[in-house]
Parts: structure tokens; sequence; C-alpha cells
């Protein structure tokens, strides 16, 4: 008698679920996982190097030691020789700052704004109205009116309660 077989669907439904869950994990550990994914594609790049050392009669530890060598050394060096030409670049860039920044909110900014009303995406400007009077005199009277207010309302709560 033969095996029934199980539905076709199962198969793909498992992949893809387990797939699911090895992302998740790894998305959710991404802090603890970093290290160990470098690890890996560090020694699957340079073990080439090590096996060939070590098919010239090098052992093994000393292999991965002159290939870590070389490689660190690369690093250096490599900062050591472009070093100063980004601490220049840091200096241009500190001192266009202030151009870039002027540039950007003179220039940029009401472009953008104009493209964006004239897609719809921003309301039109409004006219500015009209402030109110912002004279010394004209702020000391409403300081006035508030106070007396103010006064008014303690007065009547403090004879309401004899």
């Amino acid at each position: 008698m033969p095996v029934p077989s199980p539905p076709r669907w199962r198969r793909p439904l498992f992949l893809w679920s387990s797939a699911a869950i090895v992302v998740s994990v790894i998305v959710a550990a991404r802090e603890v996982m970093l290290p160990f994914v470098l690890a890996t594609v560090i020694a699957y790049v340079l073990t080439p190097l090590v096996a060939e050392l070590e098919r010239r009669n090098v052992s093994r530890g000393l292999a991965v030691i002159f290939v870590y060598a070389i490689v660190l050394g690369s690093f250096g060096g490599f900062g050591w020789a472009i070093a100063p030409r980004i601490a220049f670049e840091f200096h241009n860039l500190r001192q266009e700052l202030p151009n870039l920044a002027d540039q950007a909110r003179d220039r940029w900014v009401p472009a953008i704004t104009d493209r964006m009303q004239a897609v719809g995406l921003v309301p039109a400007k409004r006219p500015e109205p009209s402030l109110p009077s912002r004279s010394p005199r004209a702020l000391s009277s409403r300081v006035r009116k508030r106070t007396d207010r103010s006064r008014s309302t303690w007065e009547a709560a403090s004879t309401s309660s004899r």
C-alpha cells in the first residue's frame, strides 16, 4: 500500500515561515549578532590566504598571524595615508559651512517651497495680518487692564467670603 504524500503547500510554507523567523531573530538581535556576522565574513575572506601560506609549509597559527598582520597593517597604512587629506577637507568644510547655510536659506528653501506650492503640497502664501501696535504705551495699557480685572476678581472673592 503506497504512503500518501503530504500536501504540496506544506514544504514552501515551512521554508518561508522558517526564513521569516530567522530574519526576525537576526533583526531583533542585530547588536549581538553583528560581531559574529563580521567574524564569519572576515574568516571566509581570509581563509584562502591562510590556505595558500599553509601550502608553502607555514604552520596554520603563523599563517593566521601573518595574514592578520598584513590586513591590519594595510588598513593602518591606508588610514595613515589619507588622514591628512581628510583633515584638510574637514577644515575647508568648516570654513564653507556659513556660506552653505546662507545659500540654503536664501535659495534652496524658497525654491523648494515654491515648487511644493505649485504642486499643491503646501498651501499658498497668505497675506500677513497687520500686527497690533507694539508701542510701550499700548502694551502698558493692556497690562493695566489685565491687572485691574485680576484685582476686581480677587476683591469680589474676598468680600463674598466675609
